[in-house]
């Protein structure tokens, strides 16, 4: 929160923003390291990615990710892209449209915990993983690459420092949890953010 207010409010230099940045990965990684987590029945499974999400203390998101890595496909094939084709349908409500896909909080839930009825997310990697297997990457790529596009659209589109805070406060939370969530809800969050920086802009313009 800190951060985004300062870097517009003073002018800082990239430099400043990357020393701050790294020296909070560091906090979180330290300070994860003395948290607990159980995970005594996934002590054989060695991933380098594993290694960070442990550090990062995700706790039961670490454990549905290990999940997909040890039961997809070999249990459960692969989804297709069906999780991230649900982007674009959800907000349409499931009365209407009793065939949109489930969010893959809910697949992990059902298929890899046997837990219906709860929700269990494996990460942004874990749904990337679970949708396309080792060919995830180019798809992974072209979505951070959307999601930072999409933030530069807005950061350009609205000038005034009220909406860049909020902008920048809103894509700093979301790629947060996208990293231990889901993407389905994405797109209704795009949509909403552009509807209060709208009125935002409005109310700016009127004097008090």
């Amino acid at each position: 929160i800190i951060l985004p207010i300062a870097m517009f409010r003073f002018d800082l230099k990239a430099k400043f923003i990357y020393i701050s940045g790294f020296i909070l990965v560091l906090f979180v990684i330290i300070f994860g390291k003395f948290r607990k987590i159980s995970l005594d029945s996934f002590d054989s499974v060695n991933f380098s990615i594993s290694d960070i999400y442990l550090l990062l203390d995700f706790g039961s998101v670490f454990e549905s990710f290990l999940k997909v890595l040890m039961y997809v496909p070999d249990k459960v094939d692969y989804l297709y892209g069906a999780t991230l084709f649900k982007i674009f349908l959800y907000p349409i409500p499931r009365e209407l449209m009793p065939s949109k896909p489930e969010s893959i909080s809910v697949i992990v839930s059902k298929e890899l915990w046997n837990l219906p009825g709860v929700t269990m997310n494996p990460g942004l990697i874990g749904e990337f993983y679970f949708n396309f297997g080792l060919f995830m990457h180019p798809f992974l790529f072209l979505f951070i690459l959307l999601f930072f596009m999409t933030f530069k659209f807005f950061i350009n589109n609205f000038n005034d420092l009220y909406s860049k805070l909020f902008i920048t406060g809103f894509f700093s939370m979301t790629a947060f949890n996208l990293m231990r969530g889901y993407t389905s809800d994405v797109l209704l969050n795009l949509i909403v953010l552009f509807i209060v920086l709208f009125f935002l802009k409005k109310l700016l313009r009127v004097r008090i």
